[in-house]
């Protein structure tokens, strides 16, 4: 288990946790890679779940899934997929939140290219 530490002073953010991989600083040197991954199951079993997102609250952080930009060569794609199976595969869901006041957008777009 690993956690920020705790804030209970106005004004005083809690503490952050940053997991960053190593950086490869010379030329042809790639940065190192992070993967977090839930933990396999046995037969007849279901594998951990994995979540990630922001906490409830009076007003919510923002959550981001991005690959870098590329200043040479090409960027990182991004991709959101759920898993083969041999019964039900499961869901891909994409939804923009509700609100009292104003709903949010949903936009999905492609890159131009030069």
């Amino acid at each position: 288990s690993l956690a920020g530490g705790d804030s209970d002073a106005e004004g005083v953010p809690a503490g952050g946790i940053k997991v960053a991989a190593g950086t490869g600083t010379a030329d042809g040197v790639d940065g190192g890679s992070v993967q977090i991954l839930s933990g396999a199951a046995g037969a007849g079993a279901d594998s951990g779940l994995l979540v990630a997102g922001s906490a409830s609250g009076g007003a919510t952080g923002s959550v981001s899934l991005a690959s870098g930009s590329a200043s040479e060569s090409t960027s990182g794609s991004v991709s959101i997929t759920s898993g083969s199976s041999a019964g039900q595969a499961g869901s891909v869901v994409v939804s923009a939140g509700a609100s009292t006041t104003a709903g949010a957008a949903l936009q999905l777009s492609a890159g131009a290219s030069d």
